[in-house]
C-alpha cells in the first residue's frame, strides 16, 4: 500500500506541474484575440471616417467605407475563432492530462500487480521446496542421534535409509578408529536384530568380525572392538571408538545433503558410498574429492598411473589424499568395472593377444 500511495503522489506532483504550466500559457494568450480586435474596429472606424470625409470623391469613399466594415467584421471573426481555438486547446490539454494520469496509473497497478506477483512466487516455491525437503530433514534429524542418543536401532535405521536411498554402498560404510589404520565396515544382514561389525585394515584386509544384537549397549560394542584393536596392534595407544559412531552419522549426512546440491557439481554421482579417505570420498562406482563432486575419477580409470602426481600438481587442499584414495578403491571396488574399456570400431577385427 505505501508503493501505490508513492505512486500516486508523483502522478498528483506531475499533473499539477503540468496544470501550472498550462495556466502560464493561457494567461499570455488570453489578450491576444482582444488586442486583435480592438486594432481591426479602430482601423475599421478610421476607414470609416476617410470615407465620410472624402464623400466628394465618391469611388474613394466607398472603397474607405467598405474596407473599415471588412476591418470590423473581420476582428469579429477572429475573435470568435480564436475564442474557439482557445476552448479547443484547453479540451485538448485536458484530455491529455487525463490520458496521462491513466497510463501512469495503469502503469503504477501493474508494477503493483507484478511485485505481488512475484512476491507470490516466491512465498509458494519456498513453501513448495520446504515441503519437498522435510523428508530429507527427517531423515537428517534421524542420522543426528548417532552423535547423542547411540543405539543398536538408531545405527541400523540409519544405514538401512542410507542404503534406501542409495547413499550409501551395500558392502557397507566404512569410518575409521582413530587414531589406527584400522576401519569398522557396518554391514546389514538379513536378520534385523543383527548388525555385522567387520574390523578391517584400511586398504580392505579383514581383521576381525563383531556380530551386535538387539539389546547390546553402545558401551558394550565399543569396548569388544578396542579389545580387538589391542589385540591387532598390540596397544592402547591412541585408540578411540568412540568417535566410530559420530563419523557414521557425519558419512551419512554428508552423502544426504550433498544429493541435494550442496557441494559444487553432480549430485548424482554421491551415490553407494562405501567411506571417506583423507578428504576424498570411494564410492562402488569412482572417487572424487569430498568439497569438488565435479571432479570423479570413474572406477575404469584408478588404475591408471600418474593420477598422484596429476592430483599434487593443483595444489588443492585435499590433494595428499589422492594416494591413500587410490588404495582403498583399488582394493574395495569391483575388479571388472576397473577394466578400462577401450572402443574397438565395428569394421576393424580386435587384435588377437598372446599372438
Amino acid at each position: 500500500m505505501s508503493f501505490a500511495r508513492n505512486i500516486c503522489s508523483k502522478i498528483k506532483e506531475k499533473t499539477l506541474r503540468q496544470l501550472n504550466s498550462l495556466k502560464t500559457v493561457i494567461a499570455r494568450e488570453k489578450y491576444r484575440p482582444i488586442y486583435w480586435l480592438a486594432g481591426s474596429v479602430f482601423l475599421g472606424l478610421i476607414l470609416i471616417l476617410l470615407s465620410a470625409v472624402t464623400s466628394e470623391v465618391s469611388w474613394l469613399s466607398g472603397t474607405l467605407s467598405s474596407a473599415g466594415v471588412t476591418s470590423a467584421f473581420a476582428g469579429l471573426i477572429y475573435l470568435f475563432t480564436s475564442a474557439l481555438s482557445a476552448t479547443q486547446k484547453r479540451i485538448d490539454q485536458r484530455v491529455s492530462f487525463v490520458q496521462n494520469d491513466v497510463n501512469n496509473i495503469e502503469n503504477a497497478l501493474e508494477v503493483q500487480h507484478e511485485e505481488a506477483r512475484n512476491q507470490r512466487m516466491n512465498e509458494v516455491g519456498t513453501r513448495v521446496r520446504e515441503a519437498a525437503l522435510a523428508p530429507w530433514e527427517a531423515q537428517d534429524a534421524q542420522v543426528r542421534f548417532l552423535h547423542s542418543n547411540v543405539s543398536f536401532s538408531s545405527v541400523r535405521s540409519a544405514i538401512s535409509m542410507a542404503y534406501e536411498e542409495r547413499l550409501l554402498s551395500h558392502k557397507g560404510p566404512r569410518v575409521p578408529i582413530y587414531d589406527t589404520d584400522l576401519v569398522v565396515r557396518f554391514e546389514l544382514p538379513d536378520d534385523p536384530d543383527t548388525i555385522n561389525c567387520h574390523i578391517e585394515e584400511e586398504t580392505g584386509k579383514w581383521r576381525a568380525t563383531h556380530f551386535w544384537s538387539t539389546g547390546e549397549s553402545e558401551t558394550s560394542i565399543l569396548t569388544r572392538i578396542n579389545r580387538t584393536c589391542i589385540d591387532i596392534l598390540g596397544h592402547n595407544q591412541g585408540v578411540f571408538p568412540e568417535k566410530i559412531f559420530p563419523d557414521l552419522a557425519d558419512l551419512i549426512l554428508y552423502c544426504s545433503q550433498a544429493r541435494r546440491g550442496t557441494v559444487a557439481g553432480d549430485p548424482r554421482v554421491v551415490r553407494n558410498v562405501i567411506q571417506f579417505a583423507s578428504g576424498w570420498v570411494v564410492t562402488d562406482d569412482s572417487i572424487f574429492p569430498k568439497e569438488r563432486i565435479s571432479y570423479v575419477i570413474e572406477a575404469d580409470q584408478i588404475q591408471e598411473s600418474g593420477w598422484p602426481e596429476h592430483i599434487h600438481r593443483k595444489g588443492w587442499d585435499d590433494a595428499a589424499g589422492i594416494d591413500l584414495a587410490l588404495a582403498v578403491a583399488r582394493t574395495l571396488i569391483d575388479p571388472a568395472k576397473q577394466e578400462t574399456k577401450r572402443f574397438v570400431p565395428t569394421n576393424v577385427a580386435a587384435p588377437v593377444h598372446g599372438g
